[in-house]
């Protein structure tokens, strides 16, 4: 298909028709015209190319050959969708289960959560296999190989790491209040996995805090990671350089290469050498697919080195992406191989042209040469993290929706540092029995990890470097991108100029028509309603400030739906987060939110009670180090703005017959009344009636005393808009008082005030 490439066109073919059925809810039926288009486009790419470069002999052959890639595909995905994923989606119907599972990993075990990768045995005492993420409000102290019988309810995954989870064959999420211990076997752990624990306990020894860095690095086991440097990558745009990734694996393999060579070992012996020390590598790194991906190019590299033949890069990637898709199916959820797959794609069809274009002259002056040399490398490495962005761009938007500003420059910083603490670590996991060489090793890669971590923490806290492409124009200018990128492809004579013309357009393309969304919606707050029939969270969008307002008893699935909201505007981070009251579940929520998205301060109650002071130690120390953590008093005067609104935060006020607090707060725009929140049972103080009445919008809440008493809602005449996230209260008020509009809401509502 591109230039005669016919095995590379096959492949992607089958890739195509293999993983549509994974991402798109399609009949069979659609699933099989998909890959009659693939195998016209294939077939009449063979038939019309000149006879005298394919002869009718290859063409029969290259034609069944692309059949049978076609319908084995087709085959092989619709029957794993069928008998894996289906037996677990459909159970998720809202409906408690009686489930029973074994642990298979322990996330993390605190003592206000704990999280487990369990596989389910049973639903409701039939059998299935399906894994799952277990999540229980307090330490579950759980082994490996546990089973457990529990009640939950299965929700889908939904989170930013919802393809990661697939990508293990993790499928839903559970929450159980309790569980019963109902049998279970001791895991022993493989050879490999007993190698990357020593590595881990060297590293340990040696390095210290910087330990789960280093680990991840060079063996891909981020369990010992803290959640906000891996969000610190993230937001910088270097999220591969803390997965053992095709990068580490070059880095590796190559340093041993180019040894081998100096020792002036045979050509032969060196290639066997370094295929064995490949598939050995792969191994401890736990065979991740970017990892595998490698593997396999350079395996087939070497290879045909050896036979005096020259490999196909374009061909060897797909048969390679092919390769791991067939022998595990979950890997085409795992974003980090097709990250991998396009990035060297993009690396492999541009890079040949730029280095004929940065070509070296020689210079008898050293120094000159030597800086010549210097500034070739760095243009190199900025035209490949470019075109790596670019080619991955599909992806990026479709699975995780942001791109990082500062991505290039950041590239350009972590990667030479990161190849240079590869080859300390490699070096320490070899010398680490060695007095004197090992803790010195050690310290040097101490000192650079911590130099690392907090350059990238420090670089990431600066607002607006991770921008959304949520954006409803965002989608259309990727497609013309695409486009674009195929016409410069199926060229005759492929020019790098003609590709990089297509990205700058689009980036222009985009940021005009950013700047004119931008300029359009900086005269309005968007107020943003998120409510699972019990607890709510309010989102506030103002001149590019956002803030979430947590009325919740501490779960995060709410807070994330929130959280998801907002990525039609600004998913990227959010600059004030508010409590209105405590639980105990919020301290587990709110790591987790940190660890996802960047939360620049924290607000929080004063503490009244000394309940209330155990969960602000226990936030506080979840919170350590993640952002700003701000207290306010609970006397209805404190404030807080987000753009040019003003927030007035909820006092302390109960009711005889519940401890809990009723909640009442609003927010003003320009000095007006724009909307006011009143949680569950709060209309029942008279005092609130006449200050319902000077807010544009009322919205009545879920969380808070169950309500019992009629209120009178004569307050409610003057309103423009009365929502209705409680049914509770709805079923209080009489329709014929409201003047204004009335909405109902069952799951999300937003609301746009113009200023």
């Amino acid at each position: 298909m591109f230039k005669g490439k016919y095995l590379a066109g096959m492949l992607t073919a089958y890739i195509a028709v293999f993983v549509l059925c994974f991402y798109f809810a399609i009949s069979p039926f659609l699933h099989i015209c998909a890959m009659a288009v693939c195998l016209l486009v294939c077939g009449l790419s063979i038939l019309l190319q000149n006879r005298r470069i394919v002869r009718d002999r290859k063409r029969i052959f290259l034609l069944l050959l692309a059949i049978v890639l076609l319908v084995f595909s087709f085959g092989y995905s619709e029957w794993f969708a069928k008998a894996k994923l289906k037996p677990i989606s459909e159970r998720i119907d809202g409906e408690p289960c009686d489930i029973v599972a074994s642990v298979e990993d322990i996330r993390y075990e605190k003592a206000y959560a704990s999280s487990y990768v369990v596989r389910i045995s049973k639903i409701d005492g039939e059998r299935v296999d399906g894994g799952a993420l277990l999540e229980l409000p307090f330490a579950g102290s759980l082994s490996l190989g546990d089973e457990i019988a529990f009640e939950s309810v299965m929700t889908e995954i939904t989170d930013e790491y919802r393809y990661y989870h697939k990508s293990k064959g993790i499928l839903v999420s559970l929450a159980a209040d309790d569980f019963s211990r109902v049998g279970g076997e001791i895991v022993r752990p493989s050879v490999f996995e007993r190698i990357r624990e020593k590595i881990a306990e060297n590293f340990k020894a040696h390095i210290g805090d910087g330990a789960g860095y280093a680990t991840a690095l060079l063996t891909g086991n981020k369990d010992d990671l803290d959640g906000q440097t891996r969000l610190a990558y993230q937001r910088l745009g270097i999220s591969h350089v803390l997965a053992v990734s095709g990068m580490h694996f070059s880095v590796i393999v190559g340093g041993l290469d180019y040894l081998l060579r100096t020792l002036t070992v045979p050509r032969k012996k060196k290639n066997m050498l370094l295929i064995g020390f490949s598939w050995i590598f792969a191994l401890i790194c736990g065979f991740s697919a970017s990892v595998v991906r490698a593997l396999i190019m350079f395996s087939i590299y070497y290879i045909a080195d050896t036979v005096g033949e020259k490999s196909d890069s374009l061909t060897s990637l797909f048969f390679a992406a092919a390769c791991i898709i067939t022998a595990n199916p979950w890997a085409v959820y795992d974003a980090g191989l097709w990250l991998s797959v396009f990035s060297t794609l993009g690396i492999v069809l541009v890079m040949p042209s730029m280095n004929r274009i940065l070509v070296v002259k020689e210079d008898k002056n050293r120094l000159r040469r030597l800086g010549k040399r210097l500034l070739r490398a760095v243009l190199c490495m900025t035209v490949m993290n470019f075109t790596a962005l670019f080619f991955t761009m599909p992806i990026t938007y479709f699975l995780y929706g942001g791109i990082s500003l500062v991505s290039p420059l950041a590239n350009l910083i972590f990667i030479p540092l990161t190849e240079f603490v590869l080859y300390l670590l490699v070096l320490l996991t070899l010398l680490g029995f060695v007095p004197f060489v090992a803790p010195l090793i050690g310290s040097l890669c101490a000192v650079l990890i911590a130099f690392a971590d907090t350059l990238a923490r420090m670089l990431s806290d600066m607002r607006g470097i991770y921008l959304s492409l949520r954006y409803p124009f965002a989608g259309v200018i990727l497609i013309l991108m695409m486009l674009g990128v195929v016409v410069v492809l199926c060229k005759k004579e492929f020019r790098a100029r003609n590709m990089f013309a297509v990205f700058f357009a689009s980036m222009l393309t985009f940021g005009v028509c950013f700047g004119a969304y931008s300029y359009m919606g900086k005269d309005a707050t968007y107020l943003y309603m998120n409510t699972d029939g019990k607890n709510d969270v309010l989102s506030l969008v103002d001149d590019g400030e956002v803030m979430l307002i947590d009325i919740t008893n501490g779960g995060k699935r709410v807070p994330q739906m929130a959280v998801d909201g907002l990525s039609d505007y600004d998913r990227c981070e959010v600059d004030t987060y508010v409590l209105t009251h405590l639980h105990s579940y919020h301290a587990g929520t709110l790591k987790t939110l940190a660890d996802d998205i960047k939360l620049h301060r924290v607000l929080l109650p004063e503490a009244e009670t000394e309940k209330d002071a155990e969960y602000l130690r226990a936030i506080e120390e979840a919170l350590d180090g993640a952002c700003d953590i701000v207290y306010y008093k609970r006397d209805g005067e404190q404030t807080a703005t987000v753009g040019e609104t003003e927030i007035f935060l909820p006092d302390y006020e109960t009711i005889s017959r519940s401890e809990h607090p009723l909640l009442t707060f609003s927010a003003k725009t320009d000095g007006v009344g724009a909307w006011i929140y009143c949680g569950s049972s709060a209309m029942e103080d008279p005092a609130h009636w006449e200050d319902v009445k000077q807010y544009r919008a009322v919205i009545f809440g879920t969380h808070g005393p169950i309500v019992k008493n009629i209120f009178d809602d004569n307050c409610l005449s003057m309103a423009e808009l009365v929502v209705f996230l409680s049914f509770d209260t709805k079923s209080l008020v009489d329709a014929e008082k409201i003047n204004g509009e009335m909405a109902s809401v069952d799951g999300e509502y937003h609301i746009r005030f113009d200023h």
